[in-house]
């Protein structure tokens, strides 16, 4: 194997995609090329060659899969799917990027690709043996194009009519969700959860944060100067997230500043989710430097 550039690990999918000549199969849980023409563009060429395309992504996820429908690929739904792959007839490439957009902008991210048959090998028992016998989307064939946009039409409406609703708080397959992207962003942290909430241990030099009701900064209680810590989160602009952000600051002595982030008619949980990473690089950007004051009894 032969790891990938960060800065080029996007290139070399699309170069995959375009050296397919028979198959292409991408393996990733969370999908968003949908302002991502030059993606497309290479999907697109490789149907137009008469490649088969397959998509695994995450089954029970709210997301907007119609970009790659209209492709008329196989899509299949994968229970608890965390693994990202890129194969096609010759060689493979194994990520912790999701063929999302967003992730090709602003995440860092790691990947090799095979270099023998061997290898290459190895990855389609695995997609065999763990991801063959998932649900595939329209399992039931349909007659007629136009049962097929009417199937297409009716999921389409139900995506729209589920944005307009407010999914704050979280159910547990969001937390999930959140709890995933953090671990892969920031893997040296500690992470626990349960269905209600997801708690980040040491994130931030200041305290912990949790998940759960918002963003919900923790303070360590034997920091002195935890006054400096809350005035500069607090005066830090978050004008250009997706959602707006209600900031309620606790300080009940004697236990610990907790300053809470609440969102406001939160309607598509990878927003926030954008939200919350940007939020945490910018809060660790502008205190990790600070040194923190013990007290001392």
């Amino acid at each position: 194997m032969v790891f990938i550039p960060v800065m080029e690990i996007s290139g070399k999918i699309m170069t995959l995609i375009e050296d397919a000549e028979k198959e292409l199969i991408i393996v990733s849980p969370y999908v968003d090329i949908k302002n991502w023409d030059k993606l497309k563009r290479c999907l697109k060429n490789a149907i137009a060659r008469k490649v088969e395309i397959t998509f695994y992504v995450r089954e029970n996820v709210k997301q907007d899969l119609e970009p790659i429908r209209q492709l008329n690929v196989k899509i299949v739904f994968v229970k608890d799917l965390h693994a990202k792959i890129y194969l096609n007839d010759t060689y493979g490439i194994v990520s912790s990027q999701n063929l999302y957009q967003y992730s090709d902008i602003n995440s860092i991210d790691f990947a090799y690709t095979t270099e023998t048959d061997k290898e290459r090998n190895q990855l389609v028992k695995l997609i065999d043996k763990y991801l063959k016998n998932s649900k595939v989307v329209g399992e039931t064939i349909l007659d007629t194009k136009v049962e097929v946009e009417e199937e297409l039409n009716n999921e389409v409406i139900i995506e729209k009519d589920e944005i307009k609703k407010n999914i704050f708080p979280l159910n547990e397959i969001d937390l999930i969700r959140v709890k995933e992207w953090f671990q892969e962003i920031f893997p040296e942290i500690k992470i626990n959860s349960t269905n209600q909430y997801v708690y980040c241990n040491n994130l931030f030099p200041c305290g912990d944060v949790m998940f759960r009701e918002g963003f919900e900064i923790r303070f360590f209680f034997n920091v002195e100067n935890n006054d400096r810590f809350i005035k500069i989160i607090q005066e830090l602009s978050f004008d250009n997230n997706n959602y707006k952000y209600e900031r309620i600051l606790i300080t009940k002595k004697p236990q610990s500043p907790i300053l809470i982030f609440v969102p406001q008619e939160v309607t598509d949980v990878q927003k926030l989710i954008y939200d919350y990473v940007f939020m945490t690089k910018t809060i660790l950007d502008k205190t990790r430097n600070i040194k923190i004051q013990n007290m001392f009894y």
